[in-house]
C-alpha cells in the first residue's frame, strides 16, 4: 500500500563491494612484476607462501576507491573517516583444491580483497546456495536467527574489491579446475577526525 509509509534500520558491521577499472588493475599487475619478497602466511599449510607487495605503491593505486569506501562508512556508522591507510598488502596465489580456512585479521582496522581475474565458467555455471567452489564468505553471527541473514557468499569476478571490518570472519572455498586464482589482500588502519 502507497500510503503506509516505514523505515529499516542497518546493523552489522559494512561489507563494502566495489570493482576497479582495468588500468587500476592493470597497475597491480605492475606492482607484482616489480617484486620478489615472499613469506608464509599459514604455518600448518607449508606450501601456501605469499608475495608481500610495496604497501605505498597499493596506497596510490586504491586511494580513489577508499575514498568511496570513506563516504559510504560516513553513511553506515554516521561518523566521518579522515583516512584509511595501507599497512600491509600481499598477493594470494590459490591453485586447484587451495582452501583459506575461516579467519580474521588482527592488528588492524579493516581488511581487503581484490580478485584480479574471472573464475571459469565450469566453476561459476554450478548454482546452489551457500559457499561454491571458489567463492569468497563471511559469516557475520555464528548464533543463528532464524531471521537472520548470518553469512554473505560471492563468486568474485575481476576487479571485484571487497573492504570488511578485520575481524569479520571470511574465507575462499577450493575449487578443482586447472587454473591459478590471483586475489591482492590488504590490511589497512584509519585515521579519524579528532573532535
Amino acid at each position: 500500500m502507497k500510503d503506509i509509509g516505514y523505515n529499516f534500520y542497518y546493523s552489522g558491521p559494512l561489507l563494502f563491494k566495489t570493482k576497479l577499472k582495468d588500468k587500476h588493475i592493470d597497475w597491480f599487475h605492475e606492482i607484482m612484476k616489480d617484486t620478489k619478497k615472499e613469506k608464509q602466511l599459514i604455518e600448518s599449510i607449508p606450501s601456501f607462501k605469499i608475495q608481500v607487495l610495496n604497501k605505498q605503491s597499493a596506497q596510490v593505486a586504491l586511494n580513489p576507491y577508499l575514498n568511496v569506501y570513506k563516504e559510504a562508512y560516513r553513511k553506515w556508522y554516521n561518523k566521518p573517516i579522515r583516512r584509511v591507510v595501507v599497512e600491509e598488502c600481499w598477493v594470494n596465489v590459490m591453485k586447484p583444491g587451495d582452501f583459506i580456512p575461516p579467519h580474521i585479521h588482527t592488528e588492524c582496522d579493516l581488511s581487503s580483497v581484490l580478485f584480479l581475474d574471472d573464475l571459469p565458467r565450469e566453476i561459476v555455471k554450478q548454482e546452489a546456495p551457500g559457499p561454491q567452489p571458489g567463492s569468497l564468505n563471511f559469516i557475520f553471527c555464528t548464533s543463528g536467527g532464524k531471521m537472520n541473514i548470518n553469512e554473505s557468499n560471492h563468486i568474485p569476478k575481476k576487479g571485484d574489491f571487497f573492504i570488511f571490518p578485520s575481524d569479520l570472519t571470511h574465507w575462499v572455498f577450493p575449487f578443482k579446475n586447472k587454473c591459478e586464482r590471483l586475489s591482492i589482500a590488504a590490511n589497512y588502519t584509519i585515521n579519524h577526525w579528532r573532535r
